[in-house]
C-alpha cells in the first residue's frame, strides 16, 4: 500500500513521565550498587530488566503518538483502486521486547 501521511508527532511536555522516574530510579539504585560493591552481573541483570520497563513506557507513548493508522475514509492503492476504511477498528496484538500490546487500528479493505 503506498498512502503517506504527515503529522507532527512530538513528546510534550509531561509526557513520558513513567520512563522518566524510571530512570531517576536506575540511576539511584546503580550509585547505591556501586557503593555497596555490587556483582557485575547482578547490576547488568537489573539495569536489562528497567530499560525494558523504560523501553515498554516509552512505546506506550510512541502508539499513543502514532495513533490507530487512520487515512481517512478512503485510500488510493498505487495500482490496484481505492479501498475504503472499515466502519469499526479493529484491535490488534503486537509483540514486540519490550512486551505484549493491543493497539487499536483502522482496517481498509474492499467490501
Amino acid at each position: 500500500m503506498i498512502a503517506e501521511t504527515k503529522m507532527d508527532l512530538k513528546f510534550e511536555d509531561g509526557q513520558c513521565e513513567d520512563a522518566q522516574e524510571e530512570l531517576a530510579q536506575l540511576q539511584r539504585w546503580v550509585s547505591q550498587a556501586a557503593e555497596g560493591a555490587a556483582a557485575f552481573d547482578g547490576v547488568e541483570r537489573h539495569i536489562f530488566r528497567k530499560m525494558l520497563e523504560i523501553g515498554r513506557h516509552v512505546m506506550v507513548q510512541f502508539l499513543a503518538l502514532t495513533g490507530p493508522g487512520d487515512l481517512g475514509e478512503s485510500v488510493a492503492l498505487e495500482g490496484s483502486g481505492v479501498v475504503r476504511r472499515w466502519p469499526q477498528q479493529q484491535s490488534r496484538r503486537l509483540v514486540s521486547v519490550f512486551g505484549e500490546f493491543m493497539i487499536p487500528r483502522c482496517v481498509y479493505g474492499t467490501r
